[in-house]
């Protein structure tokens, strides 16, 4: 029996527990800037390595050094230490500033333990790219959740801009859009799953679209437009990969298209 299948076995009380966590924390997440930088040695801190890259923004002649790492365990489920990612502008520099994943809702503190992504994308058709960052959240059984991050040099006085970020869950997907077929530029989309009475976890579902967009100065992402899909999409009881955004585009070109006017 797969994860997923475990999962969507499971009490409803737990299934909708998990869906009010995922609401809570995208309500309440925040990015918390650590007052230490990237370990010397895995056994110093309790971290280790997982990602470097070096990454040159269009808008600067600065090249940042990136890291990302996790803790240093067999299994990333029941660890304690949140993923950190770290910049600095020197390859060899001992006390960068770092970011560290991690959530609070009310008393509660979810630390998304594990690195899923480090790469530099590109964000616009003219060649201006950014540090996207995604790290997971697992609290041992197969729901899980995933912070997505994108990071620039554009307006920042020092270090690294967060520019977006998102929390979504395990059936969620995100595209980022440099020039869509309308000619919007900068475009950032996410489609995440909505329970809806009477489904299972992970049986098809309707999905929330989201719609960005990075704003005139290059700094940051804003929100545009948000809605549900008419149509369900299937989820990780049939298929390995949410698609739901390439069937989505005309929508999303039509709202876009409205947000110019």
């Amino acid at each position: 029996m797969t994860s997923q299948s475990r999962f969507a076995k499971c009490p409803l009380k737990k299934r909708r527990a998990l869906v009010v966590i995922r609401v809570l924390l995208l309500l309440t997440f925040a990015m918390a800037v650590s007052s230490y930088g990237p370990p010397a040695t895995p056994s110093d801190t309790g971290y280790r390595l997982v990602k470097s890259l070096v990454f040159k923004a269009s808008s600067t002649n600065t090249p940042w050094y990136v890291s990302a790492y996790q803790a240093d365990v067999s299994d990333l489920t029941v660890g304690e230490l949140p993923a950190k990612l770290c910049f600095s502008s020197r390859a060899l520099d001992l006390q960068p500033d770092c970011v560290v994943a991690e959530a609070h809702s009310g008393v509660a503190r979810y630390a998304f333990q594990g690195v899923e992504t480090l790469s530099v994308e590109h964000i616009l058709n003219d060649g201006e790219s950014a540090v996207l960052f995604v790290a997971r959240f697992s609290g041992g059984g197969s729901g899980a959740l995933r912070l997505v991050s994108l990071w620039g040099a554009a307006g920042a006085q020092t270090g690294l801009r967060r520019m977006l970020l998102q929390v979504m869950s395990e059936q969620s997907e995100y595209e980022i859009l440099p020039m869509t077929k309308n000619g919007h530029v900068g475009v950032f989309v996410t489609a995440d799953y909505e329970l809806s009475l009477g489904e299972t976890h992970f049986s098809s579902h309707h999905f929330i679209v989201r719609i960005f967009r990075l704003g005139s100065d290059r700094s940051a992402f804003a929100s545009i437009d948000s809605y549900t899909t008419a149509r369900r999409y299937p989820s990780l009881d049939d298929t390995d990969r949410i698609d739901v955004i390439s069937y989505e585009m005309a929508e999303i070109e039509k709202r876009l298209d409205r947000s110019r006017k």
